[in-house]
């Protein structure tokens, strides 16, 4: 294990200056991920009446009794505002990882550049002759490239997946809310 450990020191020593502010943006955008999906495993179907679902269906309850006003068209755009607001935090939440995800590659760019910056310096001092310098900042420009990819490819898929799953839990919402409609406006046509 302390072997592994050093190889992964060695890595990102390797890529330069650059990988850590790439390190501190993979674990915020792991944490967001991981953060999203325990709120959308509360929603899972499996979990039919979760504790975060009775919490989201009472807060949807109270909004309508609250605001009720006994027009169709009233009640049906309050309902759509409150399924909103109640859905808003998951959604930002997944444009926050997507943001993270696109920024990752860009991140590496960077440090191919400075990579690349660093190997010229090298051929304009030591010719080129000097292949250890050369190889040094090639090295740090491949190292962060690919860890950009490697934080940005799985976190597009993990916000894609979430993304999915929101709209669903926007869904139930939405069913939940129209059964609640049905109570404030006499009848079922919306």
């Amino acid at each position: 294990m302390p072997e592994q450990c050093l190889l992964a020191i060695e890595f990102v020593l390797s890529g330069g200056p650059v990988m850590f502010p790439l390190l501190l943006l993979s674990v915020c955008l792991w944490s967001l991920i991981l953060y999203t999906l325990a709120q959308v495993a509360a929603f899972s179907p499996r979990k039919n009446d979760s504790a975060q679902q009775r919490l989201y269906k009472d807060r949807l309850h109270r909004q309508m009794e609250k605001l009720s006003s006994g027009n169709r068209r009233i009640n049906r755009r309050l309902l759509d505002c409150t399924i909103c607001e109640l859905q808003q935090p998951l959604s930002s939440t997944i444009n926050t990882i997507y943001m993270l995800a696109a920024t990752a590659p860009l991140l590496g760019l960077l440090g191919t550049v400075t990579g690349m910056i660093t190997t010229f310096e090298a051929v304009s001092q030591f010719g080129t002759g000097n292949a250890r310098a050369l190889a040094s900042g090639i090295s740090q420009a491949m190292v962060t490239t690919q860890t950009g990819l490697m934080v940005a490819v799985p976190g597009m898929v993990a916000g894609y997946i979430l993304k999915g799953k929101v709209n669903k839990i926007k869904g139930r919402l939405e069913t939940h809310g129209l059964k609640l409609l049905k109570n404030y406006t006499g009848n079922g046509s919306v």
